[in-house]
């Protein structure tokens, strides 16, 4: 199954309107926009969706991001710092939300696994025994993130 951009994109638009409300946009027309450095450390979440399709669902973005993302979605001041843990929770569930819409768009009857969080070394990480599907990329204020699906190989 090939997830196509504009069902990507969507994923993406519901979960910012339903549970961050930060501005957020698709960028087109590169594989790696240049403001995502391939050096920076990232958080990789990651969602696995088991049933009639097997794959996987990965959100990854910078640290300083992260931090932003999980201060939105627990209601915390600029002033107030989210715990390393707060953020592992919020990219977590951005992740587990889009794997849900995911799976039931194009991939019911099927479960989802708990989500995995890390710490990775920089954009682009891949999902051992999977192919990409497709990787959309999208800016939220002058951060970048990254959204990929991923189907298991035969």
């Amino acid at each position: 199954m090939i997830v196509d951009s504009p069902t990507l994109s969507s994923l993406v638009e519901l979960v910012w309107a339903s549970i961050i409300g930060l501005p957020v946009e698709q960028v087109e027309g590169t594989d790696t926009p240049s403001r995502a450095s391939a050096s920076e450390e990232t958080i990789l979440a990651g969602v696995d969706v088991i049933g009639t399709w097997n794959g996987a669902v990965t959100f990854e973005c910078s640290r300083t991001l992260g931090d932003r993302l999980a201060r939105a979605m627990l209601c915390l001041g600029d002033d107030e710092a989210a715990s390393v843990d707060d953020v592992r929770d919020a990219l977590g569930e951005i992740a587990n939300i889009a794997a849900g819409n995911l799976k039931d768009a194009v991939a019911a009857p099927s479960t989802l696994s708990v989500p995995s969080v890390i710490e990775t070394a920089g954009f682009g990480t891949e999902v051992p025994g999977s192919s990409l599907s497709n990787r959309a990329w999208f800016s939220c204020g002058d951060e970048m993130f990254s959204v990929a699906v991923f189907e298991q190989d035969d």
